[in-house]
């Protein structure tokens, strides 16, 4: 049973961060409209957001090599762009390059370390690479910024319940689930986790 249990967490954890960096992907629109007043140069340098756009879409079409171009041109055109840093980091974690991504991870926080969107990424491909405290602190870092933010809740209960902690868990699932009701993968790990 317990070998089946491992296997059940496992596959929670797989499922959760096969859709892991679509928190980027999802949230293009969201994460254009999060360029706050200290980054007003960025939505001025056309160049750099339409950099950003292409890598994005490139992204999203899974040609991660190119997107990785696109990012590091964005970030070449604007060195303080956050989210080109973001996207640069996305495509590299997806190339199998975890250690890179989180440098430049790091580099998007000492530019911005009020964007909950990075602790989110960075704690996504902590969790990948099985360190589990850290991925928890990065996922709460997230939360302190944007409490209402429910993929951070979502990974956070994935971490929690692998850690075999499953009433912390429950309660990070229903965070999500109530503050993204349509995200059926949330019900289903929050089943799993009522059942352990």
């Amino acid at each position: 049973m317990l070998k089946n249990k491992n296997v059940l967490v496992a596959a929670i954890i797989c499922l959760g961060l096969s859709n892991a960096n679509t928190a980027f992907g999802r949230n293009v629109g969201v994460v254009l409209s999060k360029i706050d007043d200290a980054q007003s140069a960025v939505t001025q340098n056309k160049n750099a957001v339409a950099n950003f756009e292409q890598g994005t879409n490139l992204y999203k079409q899974g040609d991660l090599k190119g997107a990785e171009a696109a990012f590091l041109k964005a970030i070449e055109l604007e060195p303080n762009f956050v989210q080109a840093y973001i996207g640069l980091a996305n495509s590299l974690d997806e190339q199998g390059k975890p250690q890179e991504a989180i440098a430049i991870y790091k580099k998007a926080i000492s530019l911005d370390p009020k964007d909950s969107v990075v602790y989110l990424n960075l704690g996504l491909t902590l969790a990948k690479l099985n360190q589990l405290e850290a991925a928890i602190a990065q996922y709460k870092k997230a939360l302190s910024l944007e409490p209402n933010y429910a993929d951070a809740h979502y990974y956070l209960a994935n971490v929690l319940y692998a850690q075999q902690k499953p009433a912390e868990a429950v309660a990070e699932y229903t965070a999500a689930i109530r503050l993204n009701p349509k995200n059926p993968v949330a019900y289903n790990a929050l089943g799993n986790a009522l059942y352990a």
